[in-house]
Order: structure tokens, then sequence, then C-alpha cells
């Protein structure tokens, strides 16, 4: 989880319409991301998009479209799973825009 960020504000609400997520290492078999985001610290987290090898293969650079609009802050979940077999995938950046 990221800190919670505070980002606009109900005059001047920030749209966010992408995620990017690049990891230092594509996915191995067994590998997933999910993706998800609330913008309070008290509601649970709402799921983005989860990301597999099985459905995705080895992507290395995620793009999804996000959509909402904050007013108050925004904190990010990025699980990151593995098969067992291998490493956990790697998170090297997150982007959003």
């Amino acid at each position: 989880r990221t800190p919670f960020y505070s980002i606009g504000s109900a005059s001047k609400p920030i749209p966010l319409s992408e995620i990017e997520v690049k990891l230092s290492n594509p996915l191995a078999s067994g590998d997933g991301i999910r993706l998800g985001y609330r913008t309070n610290l008290t509601d649970s987290f709402t799921t983005i998009r989860t990301i597999d090898f099985a459905t995705d293969g080895a992507v290395q650079e995620i793009n999804t479209s996000f959509g909402i609009t904050v007013e108050s802050g925004i904190q990010l979940e990025i699980a990151l799973t593995t098969g067992g077999s291998t490493a956990s995938p790697e998170l090297k950046e997150i982007l959003i825009r």
C-alpha cells in the first residue's frame, strides 16, 4: 500500500484517467498483480484491474484506464502474487495521470 496522498479538493477535483505499472522483470508463470485504490482511509479498496500471467502473458508494463475524480486524496494498493516457484514480481514504478 502507498501512503494516503492528499490531492484535489471539492473546489478543484483532480481527474485520473490512467494507471501505469512497471515491473523490474516480466511476469512469470503463476505471477499476478491486483491494482486497487480508495479515496479515504475508512473505505475498502476498489479493484481497478487484476493482471496475471495466464491471461496477460509475460508483461512488464501495464497501462489501465482508471476514470475517477479525486476530491481529497488517494491510496493505492498493489498486491503482487506468485505461483510459488519463483520470487514475487518486483514493482519498479507506478504512474497515475
